[in-house]
């Protein structure tokens, strides 16, 4: 099995430094998946209610009998669940179709109006021991601002999206300065990444592949990264990430990647999420 580092969280417990994002693959798909990663040494996996697909996910692990203690379990708390008592039914609803006891981890997915009161669910479920740690996802640093004022929990971790085509150095230098670790989504940019001829260069050079050089980019900016591959043979490649360094005049070039467009369609994206209705992409009925 793979050896991947573990980081420490802000609450003193740990998590893999490469993660298996499970986004966009539901049905036996999925299981699939899901086993294909359990041999390749993945034991870090990151759902969430909003994928649609915790019920293949927890049939998966379930079925390939991996000690609880080993796994690492995420889920996220949807725009539809936003406020205290749905997103405990949404959080309740995931652990039962993950089949896992417990979530290791549980991030408000988008910091929609009222993403207090939803935190502040997530930590009374840390109380209640449902949850070990609480995180935010697509957060800004003013959301985070606004959220500081009322929580009593630290969250251990915002997730967003980072790629050499997207480093978004302010954001990552706050939270990490705040002691939040930043997990990347998105790490190959949807596949963009591997059509770079840049990155394709430095690949070269360093006799890897370029989706290896992104994932080693991102893990020399400390960040945990979420890998998401449906191919088998590129899962054990994701992980084979920590046997070679990038110097610091390629991670400089890679740093330089980001256009101001890539920027503006991101901030873009932020914004129609925001304004969008509570309940839209409902992902599943609100039923105990």
């Amino acid at each position: 099995m793979a050896n991947i580092p573990q980081v420490t969280l802000k609450d003193g417990k740990t998590i893999p430094a490469v993660g298996y994002g499970l986004y966009k693959v539901t049905g036996e798909e999925c299981m699939a998946c899901v086993t294909a990663a359990l041999g390749a040494g993945y034991r870090h996996f990151d759902s969430a209610s909003f994928y649609q697909n915790e019920e293949a996910v927890g049939a998966a692990l379930e079925a390939a009998a991996v000690p609880r203690e080993e796994l690492f379990i995420t889920t996220k708390v949807w725009n539809d669940c936003a406020g205290y008592e749905e997103a405990q039914k949404s959080v309740r609803r995931s652990v039962a179709a993950l089949k896992c006891g417990y979530a290791d981890l549980v991030l408000v997915h988008w910091p929609h109006p009222g993403h207090g009161e939803t935190y502040r669910a997530l930590e009374d479920l840390v109380d209640e021991g449902l949850i070990k740690s609480v995180g935010l996802s697509n957060y800004t640093e003013e959301d985070y601002t606004e959220l500081r004022k009322t929580l009593r929990i630290e969250p251990v971790v915002n997730q967003i999206e980072v790629n050499p085509l997207l480093y978004r150095k302010e954001e990552i230098e706050y939270f990490q300065g705040e002691g939040i670790v930043v997990q990347a989504y998105k790490p190959l940019r949807r596949g963009a990444a591997l059509e770079s001829a840049e990155i394709a260069g430095i690949a070269e050079k360093h006799g890897v592949t370029p989706a290896q050089v992104c994932l080693r980019w991102g893990l020399q900016h400390d960040l945990v990264i979420l890998p998401k591959t449906s191919t088998p043979a590129r899962m054990p490649q994701n992980l084979d990430v920590f046997g070679f360094e990038i110097d610091a005049e390629d991670m400089a070039f890679l740093d330089g990647l980001t256009d101001a467009a890539t920027v503006e369609n991101w901030a873009s994206h932020l914004i129609e999420r925001r304004n969008q209705d509570l309940g839209a992409y409902v992902t599943r009925p609100r039923e105990d």
